[in-house]
């Protein structure tokens, strides 16, 4: 109980002043920062213009990237070499994928390139047995959460790309689809884990202007269809 005790006074230590977790030396490369966003990049909540379908186009690369991650049993950071999405033109958050923000109605469209090394043992070896984790350099794009299509160019799990390859995918959301916060990231059988593990994976934000019905206070949560309990969630 004392271990339990100890740690979650550090949590709430953690919490309280998070800077003070690490050395004077590394404090400033401590702070975390907001990935940078694609899509919907600017526009007022109220604004009606904004709140109009559009079509979307962002670019996601997969490659190598170099960063480090603080390593609290040394008190310094690690350099890592990782695979991650990068978006060309973008200041990307260190190890981590740009935020995407839509509105429900729009045709988002993201175009995956897979930029890493075409040399992959994992892959190069026969699989008995499909569940061992094999083609780490093999890809493809899931958005979490999203109510679209799962075939076709859509949201289809299915497709694989190797190294080299390219691929525009199309996904048409629903003009009464929920507001929420979303993610993408990969989902290829063999690699998920490690890909993901490795810091593949971004926000996906669907944003509203405003709730169209109003919620009767009378009315049970558990009553509400998904358009107004979308609106009730998100304010």
């Amino acid at each position: 109980m004392r271990n339990v005790a100890l740690v979650f006074s550090a949590v709430v230590a953690f919490i309280a002043n998070p800077q003070a977790a690490f050395p004077e030396s590394a404090r400033v490369e401590a702070v975390l920062k907001n990935p940078p966003v694609m899509g919907r990049t600017g526009g007022a909540l109220g604004d009606p213009k904004a709140a109009a379908p559009r079509d979307l186009l962002v670019a996601l690369s997969v490659e190598y990237r170099d960063g480090q991650m603080w390593n609290p049993s040394t008190n310094r950071f690690d350099r890592v070499r990782l695979r991650s999405y990068v978006s060309k033109g973008i200041e990307n958050a260190k190890l981590v994928g740009s935020t995407i923000v839509a509105r429900p109605g729009d045709t988002l469209r993201v175009r995956l390139t897979n930029n890493l090394p075409a040399d992959d043992p994992s892959c190069q070896r026969q699989q008995a047995n499909i569940n061992i984790p094999h083609c780490f350099n093999s890809t493809n794009l899931h958005m979490h959460g999203l109510w679209v299509s799962p075939a076709g160019n859509s949201d289809n799990v299915f497709l694989t790309f190797r190294p080299g390859m390219h691929f525009e995918h199309e996904y048409s959301i629903p003009e009464d689809h929920p507001a929420g916060t979303f993610w993408y990231h990969p989902h290829l059988h063999g690699s998920t884990a490690l890909q993901v593990s490795s810091g593949m994976g971004g926000a996906l934000i669907l944003r509203v202007t405003a709730c169209r019905r109003r919620i009767e206070p009378a009315i049970s949560m558990f009553c509400f269809d998904r358009h107004r309990l979308s609106c009730f969630l998100s304010g």
